[in-house]
């Protein structure tokens, strides 16, 4: 059987069999058998075209399927990578701290901790503690120069020029019973106290991401070129090349240019302390053997060197994410995306869905209850864009900026604090630390879930001054100046969208929910009674003002020489005029307006001042009546 016989027999066979078998049951009609047969293999094979591109559509949707999938996996490794190299600095002042302080010294060690120097804005440096185990320091933080450890910082400037080993620079007191500075620990049991610096050349800084991105681009540009000329070197080298006689002397290659290393950075010194001490532990006074300090000594400075590094590659890390294509691609894809899925359909369906709820709420509905329910509409349709792949994408951008940014800070602080309704006093005062807090906490689930659940109609009795939409706004406010955000007329500029999207996607949410929040409470504090009893008299009639209470007393002490009481002589003097009663004096306490909610506060405020002016008001006019 040759190759068309085989095939003949398992397609076209079949087939004819089928057609034929068709003709056979049509035999009582007036059927043309060619014509039928025709048609009959005209639709098989449309049939079977059909069925063809449905297999090759499931086919590449599947594969599409899996493309996302593997594309978004990647997506999430890259993210968990991104999270742990950002948390690494301060995930090994943990580790240290926990290894020291498991350290049997023999069980004498009651305190391991990490102190940093900082500087406040007046140009005061503080130690302040960022990590520590077993029993905590008497203090959180220490001005300079209080305290036995500040000595440590000193004592390294000098050692450092009199060139003595690394070693030299701890401070070890064997008895703090005899040093009286250590009375700062509040503790009264005796023990030794060791104090070893940690120092090092931080360039995790703006200055630091400035100076590599623009020798990331320099470098770019000078490799293109030199690049550029090798191309054409090569070209005449080759050509020469061809061109040889026998006899003629080869020319010399050229050597392809390879991109050079990136410049040393300069940086600022990062000052550290780790302390560790034995007060109270057992046994009375116990010391710290050389063995152990020696050990502790080169810990540090591994741990100096490891931090350095760790920085220098984040700086790095941000630079190239900054400056390449892949990361232009990130930002550009992030913002189309949620452009896309908040323009368009999805703005006619929110507009379509207001309309319909306005609609079913009558014709008595007011404007300010219309507004309500569009700025609710519009903050849920941002609220679903931030979803999937924009969240996914927006994460990723998140976690590449390993410095904190002052604009995209104070944004997030807002989402956590507004939306979420996080503990305030839970966020670190160092910056650093703080956009640590930050940044892991948007990419919490539940954190993040929290904050798109957010109900901003919901009344907020009595809630902290960071969740109020009075901080919010100053906030927001904030971020928007530093960032440079928006520009003069109040929009958003092609290039600021370009370099931060997250920045611009945050600060819309955020305006359509301070929006909301602040529409909502003025439709509800106009309903208050509390905002009624402002602008009403009180019971019993208005309160006269001081110059008719005065007038009164002295009508009737008078009345009371005469003797009489006379009804007549309650009646006005002929040629005065009869005193006006002033605007009824309101008393409320603001803590009446917070127990209802803590945004109603600045809405009585705004009110009281009104009454205050209109009273004013009233008395200028009295007395500008009772001169004429």
């Amino acid at each position: 059987m040759s190759e068309f016989e085989a095939y003949a027999a398992v397609t076209i066979s079949p087939m004819l069999s089928r057609a034929l078998a068709d003709l056979y049951q049509q035999r009582g009609d007036s059927v043309e058998p060619v014509a039928y047969l025709t048609d009959w293999l005209k639709l098989w094979a449309a049939a079977q075209v059909a069925e063809r591109s449905r297999e090759e559509k499931a086919r590449k949707q599947s594969e599409y399927t899996e493309k996302v999938k593997a594309y978004l996996r990647e997506k999430q490794a890259k993210l968990v990578e991104e999270e742990e190299r950002a948390s690494r600095p301060f995930k090994m002042l943990n580790e240290v701290v926990r290894t020291v302080a498991e350290v049997d010294y023999p069980k004498g060690c009651s305190g391991c901790y990490v102190g940093e120097v900082v500087t406040d804005g007046e140009g005061n440096k503080h130690l302040r503690y960022i990590a520590n185990a077993g029993v905590a320091p008497g203090k959180a933080r220490l001005e300079e120069g209080e305290g036995v450890v500040w000595k440590v910082f000193g004592q390294q400037e000098e050692e450092e020029g009199e060139g003595k080993s690394f070693k030299s620079r701890q401070l070890y007191l064997p008895n703090v019973m005899d040093v009286a500075e250590v009375k700062y620990f509040d503790y009264t049991k005796p023990g030794s106290f060791l104090a070893i610096p940690i120092c090092y050349s931080s360039v995790l800084n703006k200055e630091g991401l400035e100076a590599t991105v623009a020798d990331m681009k320099e470098r770019q540009a000078q490799f293109v070129e030199d690049m550029a000329a090798y191309g054409e070197a090569k070209t005449q080298y080759d050509q020469a090349v061809a061109e040889l006689q026998e006899g003629d002397e080869a020319p010399e290659e050229p050597v392809e240019p390879v991109i050079r290393d990136l410049n040393p950075l300069e940086g600022v010194t990062r000052q550290l302390v780790l302390s560790v001490d034995t007060l109270g532990g057992e046994g009375g006074l116990l010391e710290i053997c050389q063995l152990h300090r020696g050990k502790l000594d080169e810990l540090c400075r591994h741990l100096g060197e490891a931090m350095a590094d760790t920085e220098l590659q984040a700086v790095r890390e941000q630079a190239e994410y900054n400056t390449s294509e892949a990361g232009e691609g990130n930002r550009t894809a992030l913002m189309a995306k949620f452009t896309e899925a908040t323009t368009g359909e999805a703005l006619e369906r929110m507009e379509k869905q207001v309309a319909e709820d306005i609609e079913a709420l009558g014709e008595d509905v007011t404007d300010d209850k219309k507004e309500v329910i569009r700025l609710t509409h519009k903050l849920n349709t941002l609220r679903s864009a931030l979803d999937g792949s924009v969240k996914t994408e927006l994460s990723v951008d998140l976690s590449s900026r390993k410095l904190p940014e002052e604009a995209l800070a104070a944004l997030m602080k807002v989402m956590l604090l507004f939306l979420g309704e996080h503990d305030p006093s839970s966020l670190a005062e160092d910056t650093s630390l703080q956009w640590s807090q930050l940044v892991t906490a948007f990419h919490s689930e539940e954190i993040w879930n929290k904050m798109m659940a957010a109900d901003l109609r919901r009344p907020r009795p009595g809630v902290p001054a960071g969740h109020t939409l009075a901080m919010a706004k100053a906030l927001m406010e904030e971020a928007t100046q530093r960032g440079g955000l928006k520009g003069e007329d109040g929009s958003v500029e092609e290039g600021v969208a370009k370099e931060h999207p997250v920045d611009i996607i945050l600060l819309g949410l955020l305006e359509a929910a301070v929006e909301l929040r602040e529409k909502d409470v003025y439709v509800r504090w106009m309903d208050c009674d509390l905002h009624k009893r402002v602008f009403e008299p009180p019971p019993g009639g208005a309160q006269q003002g001081e110059e008719g209470a005065e007038g009164g007393g002295e009508a009737a002490g008078a009345a009371g020489d005469d003797g009489e009481g006379k009804e007549e002589e309650a009646q006005p003097v002929e040629g005065e005029k009869p005193v006006k009663a002033s605007t009824p004096i309101v008393t409320v306490d603001p803590s009446e307006a917070a127990a209802i909610d803590a945004d109603f506060v600045p809405l009585l405020e705004l009110d009281l001042a009104k009454v205050a002016a209109e009273r004013e008001a009233a008395a200028a006019a009295a007395v500008t009546e009772e001169g004429a």
